[in-house]
């Protein structure tokens, strides 16, 4: 859950926020305007609009409507004070610490711990600032944070005081000592406090306010260094968050089914280009075996007629010369085959010649003895042969050819 919750807060912070200012001053209110981008660990300024005396008119410089906004309020009506509490002991009845019997609903506070025992607390009335919620919120703006009075200046403490422990700071009626933690107090300036021109409204302070509280959005200042009763901007925050989370997971879900629609549709147009070239090949195949099938009915016909014939017969000398012709190795040169060789009988005292239908006769040469008895053994698978014998082989030099005659007896 905690993980979850961790995703949700990043999920929740946006990388621009817009912080607006309203400070009362007199009978006057003026609305300042700025808006910030966090980069690599750094606030940048986007835009920044000052001294507008209608709200109206200072919203129409924000152009993006979903840009959360940060509220800091000063001017006439905040209330600041130091009380021996400890920030954790605070809860809604810090309005009558500060005014006695001061009823807790009429007003909403800010407060920052100063020690262990004691903090600082800035308050002001509702009814003065719920109007300008209201108005944001007719606009369909969020605001998410909050800040009364000068307290928000605490979290950039340690870019104010440099390398000193502690610093003074003019900010327009206030007199502020701060520290890298934050603000430790907070006094009125008296007419005989100069303040600095290069620190007054034309100068550096100009923006102080709304770019502290652009800080306290990125750093989460307001989450860890302060407390702060506004029920109507904690609502508010809610309502973004959710806004926000429903935005990112509702776009995530629409990625994922559209990249897992995009992976489907590559995997269904692999299969369906395997399918079509496996069918081609099995349209191939099926053309292939059925021209097989009319050639080895053609042969099988033929070989019928053949044998009918007598053309393959044992007895026929092409037949016999053909099929040991085919058993020859490549380094065995023919010198001369007989087929059915002609013989001389004796019988009662006269001559005859006759052929020898069961013998054929083989010369020739060969490289190696080795040649001639891998020959033989071919020669032997024949159904037609009954025995094959080496009558004769003759090799004058082992480097020369040998001269080999073969008597091969038929069945």
């Amino acid at each position: 859950m905690k993980f979850l919750d961790n995703i949700n807060q990043k999920i929740a912070r946006s990388a621009k926020v817009a912080v607006l200012e309203v400070n009362y001053e007199n009978e006057t209110t003026f609305f300042s305007l700025g808006i910030y981008e966090s980069k690599k660990n750094a606030v940048l300024t986007k835009e920044e609009f000052f001294g507008e005396i209608e709200i109206e008119l200072i919203l129409l410089k924000l152009k993006d409507k979903n840009t959360p906004i940060v509220l800091c309020v000063d001017g006439k009506g905040i209330l600041n004070k130091k009380l021996n509490f400890s920030l954790e002991d605070l809860d809604e009845t810090v309005a009558g610490k500060v005014i006695p019997n001061a009823n807790a609903d009429d007003f909403y506070y800010e407060a920052i711990s100063i020690n262990e025992t004691s903090s600082l607390v800035s308050m002001m009335r509702r009814s003065i600032i719920d109007p300008i919620l209201e108005k944001l919120k007719e606009k369909g703006l969020f605001v998410t944070e909050c800040h009364l009075g000068p307290l928000v200046i605490g979290c950039i403490g340690s870019v104010l005081t440099k390398d000193a422990d502690t610093s003074d700071l003019i900010f327009r009626n206030y007199k502020l000592v701060i520290s890298k933690e934050g603000v430790l107090e907070i006094g009125a300036v008296t007419q005989d406090t100069k303040i600095p021109e290069t620190e007054n409204e034309n100068g550096t302070q100009k923006n102080l306010l709304i770019f502290a509280g652009a800080c306290s959005y990125f750093s989460g200042w307001s989450f860890t260094h302060a407390k702060t009763h506004c029920p109507i901007v904690n609502e508010r925050k809610t309502d973004f968050t959710e806004k926000k989370k429903f935005s990112f997971y509702a776009t995530t879900a629409v990625i994922f089914f559209l990249v897992t629609l995009l992976i489907n549709f590559f995997v269904f147009q692999h299969f369906h280009n395997k399918k079509q070239q496996l069918e081609s090949q099995i349209g191939w195949q099926e053309n292939a075996l059925k021209s097989y099938d009319e050639l080895k009915k053609n042969l099988d016909e033929k070989m019928t007629f053949a044998l009918g014939s007598g053309i393959l017969s044992p007895d026929n000398l092409a037949f016999l010369s053909d099929q040991l012709g085919s058993t020859v190795p490549t380094d065995i040169k023919l010198n001369r085959m007989t087929v059915f060789p002609l013989e001389k009988k004796m019988e009662n005292g006269d001559e005859h010649s006759s052929f020898n239908k069961q013998l054929i006769s083989v010369k020739g040469q060969s490289l190696s003895g080795s040649g001639i008895n891998d020959w033989i053994k071919r020669i032997k698978q024949k159904d037609f042969v009954k025995e094959v014998l080496l009558t004769n082989y003759k090799q004058d030099d082992e480097n020369a050819k040998g001269f080999f005659s073969l008597e091969i007896t038929l069945k």
